[in-house]
């Protein structure tokens, strides 16, 4: 019994030390990468109208470009989702270090309770940072999360896309792109994305596909204006 005792105190310290060990080695590698980055937003303007009509925005962008954009965002105090998974525990840990307000929850598991408080950060006045294909793919295709929190909360979706004139790719679901040392990374704010509070379920899907749409267009943009592709 004391035997049993022990290896359950054993795990349960080796989970503590890595809740603090994982985000904080995380934070050291982020900070050391993307202080050498020459970074620059286009279009940033289509952001600051928006949010002077509505007085916050969900941020949104492919989950591959979670790396930039939460460098891009931090100490901004955006409301950002990490599931209640173990993985999500060191996100939460992570960026809440990086200055932003995590919320537990996921597309599978606390669904209903990350959205609502993810609107309720929306109405305290947060702004929400959401990779619309994650948490586990597939990768570039729009769930109807965002969606519903956009009807939800009657606050506009801004799309966001980035390219790095040299950059490696994860072997994961959604093959997170890494901007090299001191490369330069670009990123663009799309027009805001309205879905009224009065559209049906059955439009769901349509919203969907033109938020993707929008997420891609502005990648191509983006790619043609530099002369670069992110492939």
């Amino acid at each position: 019994m004391q035997k049993v005792d022990l290896l359950r105190l054993s795990r349960e310290l080796r989970q503590q030390v890595l809740k603090i060990a994982v985000p904080s080695l995380g934070l050291a590698f982020l900070y050391a990468l993307g202080k050498t980055w020459r970074v620059r937003v286009l279009e940033e303007e289509r952001y600051e109208k928006a949010k002077a009509r509505h007085s916050n925005v969900i941020f949104i962008g492919w989950h591959e470009h979670v790396l930039t954009s939460t460098w891009m965002l931090r100490h901004r105090q955006i409301a950002i989702l990490a599931s209640q998974s173990r993985d999500g525990e060191y996100l939460a840990r992570l960026t809440r270090l990086l200055g932003f307000c995590p919320v537990r929850g996921s597309s599978s598991r606390g669904g209903a309770r990350g959205m609502r408080q993810l609107i309720r950060a929306l109405e305290e006045g947060h702004d929400v940072l959401i990779g619309p294909d994650g948490p586990r793919g597939p990768a570039r295709e729009c769930k109807a999360g965002v969606v519903l929190l956009a009807r939800h909360s009657g606050r506009p979706i801004v799309p966001c896309a980035g390219s790095a004139v040299r950059f490696k790719r994860l072997k994961s679901w959604d093959q997170t792109i890494i901007p090299m040392p001191f490369t330069r990374f670009t990123a663009i704010l799309g027009e805001p994305i309205i879905v009224p509070a009065d559209s049906r379920k059955t439009e769901i899907p349509e919203y969907q596909r033109r938020i993707g749409a929008a997420i891609n267009a502005l990648q191509l943009e983006l790619e043609k204006r530099l002369g670069i592709s992110s492939l």
